[in-house]
This record gives structure tokens, C-alpha cells and sequence, in this order.
């Protein structure tokens, strides 16, 4: 029995599939946080459902070759559980920056799950129909609210500056997942093997990027345009792209140990107490 096959590793990307969904559409009109509580709730879940059926995995399956790519996601996770690390116990607050950090930390543990060989095709095939079903639908309904007839979701304040924001609850968040859609359906269309496939990953990237355009997101869309790059890098320019990832990352975890070293917490009430001046 492979990995994949195992029914530990079944549960586990069941429990992925339905925390992406849930993440896509999950709404509580009676939550204070109508849009984050429910989709909160539904990815905790999921993550320690998820963990916990990866433990029942057999080690001898569980140790199976992790290709660069996972290493990189692995890597990627750890570093990501670092910095918070590093932020929270730098932060002016640390109440409010463990609460926070705590749900970071979550997603950290989301992508050293993803990178396990275990959730390799044709489970990972699952995982990502899931994923651009729940990004897909978003961007849908986000324009047609644009266009005058959609839902209009007033069970939270989104904080947007648009009501274009879905079953997302703001238009910067639908954004961000079409950033993450658009890098993955580029991706798949530079090395789809069949017309079909490419022809349907294209039109997710124009998806995504009208997307983006209409909610006017330019963070996002800049997002969107270095991952394109690294898409293109790597499917032609193999090596420059390899010398730029040593190159940045060395340039990141000098800045990382620069903050940490020299940075100072800036005093709140000095800042914005303006009425003694």
C-alpha cells in the first residue's frame, strides 16, 4: 500500500478539501466576525483532523523521498514559524501579537502538511480542484457585485472600499487569492501536457487578473507579477533562478537578523498622544 493510498492519508486530504471550502464559503450571520469565526473555526479543524490522521500513517510509508520542491514548502513553513516568532516577541503588544501569531503559526503547519509526499497526486489533483473551485467562485461573485446584481453580505463590517469582497468579507482578500490562483494556473499552463488543460488554466490567470484590476489591488497584483516571473525563470531559466533564491534568501535572513538585532519597539502613547503638544 503507498502512502497516498493509506487511509490516514485519505482522511487527511479530506479534511484539507473541506477546510478549503469552508474557507471559500463558510458565513455565521449571528458571529460577531461573521466572515473570519466560521472559516477560522472550519481550518482549525481541519489542520488538527488532518495532523492527527498523518500520525496513524505507518513510518515506513511516511518516510518516502521528498522531491526539492516540498523541501523548498518545508523550508518555506519553518522560516514562516520563525519570523512570527521573532515579530511576536519584538511586538509593542504581546498579548495581541501571541493571539494573532497563533493563527500564523496554524498556517505555517498548513504548508509543511502540504509539502508531505503523502498528499502527492492524484490526492494533491484534489486539493487543487478544491482550491480554484473556492478561489473561482469568489472571483464570480465579486463581480457580480461589482456589476450592480450580486449578494450584498451586510453581516460584518469588512473594513474594504468596495462591497466586492464575496464570501470573503473584503475585496483585499479576494485579491490575494486570485494572486495565489493566478501563480498556480500560470504554473499548470506552462507545462499542462494536454490543450485542455492549458486552455482552462489560462483563463483562470485572466480570471484572476481581472479580478484583481476591478478591486483595484495593485499589492496583488504585483504579487501576481513576481510569481509569473518565477514561473517563467523556472521553466526556462532554471539556473538565473536558482542564484536569485540564494541571493534573496541570504538578503532575507540578513534583514530578519538586522531587525531583530537593532530594532527598538516604538512607544505607543509618544506616538499618538498629540494633544499635550
Amino acid at each position: 500500500m503507498t502512502a497516498a493510498s493509506h487511509p490516514a492519508a485519505r482522511v487527511a486530504a479530506g479534511a484539507l478539501i473541506l477546510a478549503l471550502l469552508a474557507a471559500a464559503i463558510a458565513i455565521d450571520a449571528s458571529a460577531d466576525a461573521a466572515f473570519d469565526a466560521p472559516k477560522r473555526l472550519a481550518v482549525a479543524v481541519a489542520v488538527a483532523v488532518t495532523a492527527l490522521a498523518l500520525a496513524f500513517v505507518p513510518t515506513g510509508d511516511a518516510r518516502g523521498a521528498w522531491p526539492a520542491s516540498a523541501r523548498w514548502a518545508c523550508g518555506a513553513g519553518g522560516v514562516l514559524v520563525a519570523c512570527v516568532a521573532i515579530a511576536t516577541l519584538r511586538a509593542d503588544a504581546p498579548a495581541v501579537a501571541l493571539d494573532a501569531s497563533r493563527w500564523i503559526v496554524c498556517m505555517g503547519a498548513v504548508v509543511v502538511i502540504g509539502a508531505s509526499p503523502l498528499l502527492h497526486r492524484p490526492t494533491g489533483t484534489w486539493i487543487a480542484v478544491a482550491a480554484t473551485v473556492g478561489v473561482v467562485g469568489n472571483a464570480l461573485m465579486s463581480w457580480s457585485q461589482w456589476l450592480g446584481f450580486g449578494p450584498d453580505f451586510t453581516v460584518a463590517g469588512s473594513g474594504g472600499r468596495f462591497d466586492t469582497g464575496a464570501m470573503l468579507g473584503n475585496e483585499g482578500y479576494v485579491a490575494l487569492a486570485c494572486a495565489l490562483l493566478g501563480a498556480a494556473a500560470a504554473a499548470v499552463a506552462r507545462a499542462a501536457p494536454t490543450r485542455r488543460v492549458r486552455v482552462g488554466a489560462w483563463a483562470a490567470v485572466v480570471l484572476a487578473v481581472a479580478t484583481m484590476l476591478v478591486n483595484q489591488q495593485r499589492t496583488s497584483l504585483l504579487a501576481w507579477g513576481l510569481a509569473f516571473g518565477v514561473v517563467l525563470l523556472a521553466r526556462h531559466r532554471p539556473r538565473v533562478l536558482r542564484v536569485l533564491g540564494i541571493t534573496a534568501a541570504t538578503m532575507f535572513c540578513a534583514g530578519v537578523v538586522a531587525v531583530a538585532t537593532w530594532s527598538r519597539p516604538t512607544q505607543g502613547p509618544a506616538v499618538f498622544d498629540t494633544q499635550s503638544r
